[in-house]
Parts: structure tokens; sequence; C-alpha cells
């Protein structure tokens, strides 16, 4: 199991996403990218699609619905709320959100995570090897992640990092392995990646 929490933040490796989540103190505070980046399928929202029930005018409690609101949205493991990244990595002040995937004890698909920009200029250029957004996925990858994928919705753009190599590659919105009637639609990401790899990278090995 990947060691997410860094050193001084979060809880143990191995630590259940809903006991990390429960038994951290960081909190959302007035982040609310989630309720914009995530696919909701019990809300019929789209990614990159802001939550109709956000309410401004409140700004300790944005979501109308929160007492009820669906499983996808209780349930969603934020990457900063589980102690990945220092302080100032909250979603809305890094411009980054990160999503993770597979933590659970009894998730039977291998630990994944995907990085998605929210403000370009915040998270930095890919290029930039001390940009926000470079970190976080050396970060991951360094962790023992080898699946980590950058999306920006509003470009379609993808970087892919899996088993090794990075490709780049492009959000489909039409893809021919999507059905368009299955309610699922909304919480899928569908993408396709170029040859040949745009780099590799090694994990780096922990000093003892």
């Amino acid at each position: 199991m990947p060691d997410i929490a860094p050193p001084g933040i979060g809880t143990p490796p191995g630590t259940p996403p809903e006991a990390a989540r429960d038994s951290n103190p960081r909190s959302c505070g007035t982040c609310f990218a989630c309720c914009v980046v995530l696919g909701i399928t019990a809300l019929r929202k789209y990614p990159g699609q802001t939550c109709k029930h956000l309410d401004g005018r409140n700004a300790s409690k944005l979501c109308t619905i929160y007492e009820s609101r669906p499983q996808a949205c209780s349930g969603f493991e934020c990457g900063w709320r589980l102690g990945f990244g220092s302080d100032f990595m909250r979603p809305d002040q890094c411009g980054v959100l990160v999503s993770l995937y597979g933590l659970g004890e009894n998730d039977a698909a291998p630990p994944s995570a995907t990085l998605t920009i929210t403000d370009p200029e915040l998270a930095g250029e890919w290029g930039d090897g001390q940009s926000v957004i470079q970190v976080m996925l050396r970060s991951l990858l360094d962790k023992g992640l080898d699946d980590v994928r950058i999306v920006r919705h509003d470009t379609g753009q993808v970087i892919h990092a899996h088993k090794g190599l990075i490709r780049q590659g492009h959000i489909i919105e039409d893809s021919p392995f999507a059905n368009k009637h299955d309610p699922d639609r909304y919480e899928q990401l569908n993408f396709a990646t170029f040859e040949p790899p745009i780099g590799r990278w090694e994990r780096k090995e922990k000093q003892t």
C-alpha cells in the first residue's frame, strides 16, 4: 500500500481513507473545488460543471443539500484532506484537486490518483520542475503510485504517468467505449494517449 500521508501530516501508512479523513485536522473551509471538478451521477452533473446546489451566500456551508448529499460526494477522498501535500496545497489555494482511488482495504483496483487542474496559474506549467503540479506528481510517484493522471477539463489535455512512462493525451468526449445510456457516464474519465512517451520516471528509494 502506498504511503500517501507525508511525515508529520495525516495518518500512518495503511490507515483506511475514512479513518484518515476523520482524524485529520484539515477542513474544507471555503474550498469547494470538488463541487465543480467532480462528475456526480446522482446529480446528473458532468466534470467541470459547477454544482447547482452551491450557495455562495453562506461561506461556512456552501452546499445546500449537505446533510443529504449523494454518496459520491460524501465518500469522495480529497488527497489534501487525507494529508497529502503541505498545508498551502488546499485545492482552492494551489489550483489542483487531488483525487485518490483504491486506498481502502476492500478496494479491488490498484491505488491511483487524478490531479485535476482548477487554476492553471496557481498550478503552474507542466514543464516547470518547481511548479505545484510537478511537485505533486513527483511526490505521488515517489510514494508508490504508478498510475497518476493530470487533467484539464477546460482544454481536454491529459498527462498520464503509468508504469514508469509519461504520455500526453486528451479527453474523449464521445468515447466509443462509453455507453450514452449508462448513468455512470457522468463520473467516467475517458481519454487516449499518444506515442511515443514524453518521459519516464523511476521511484526514488527512501534513505535509511
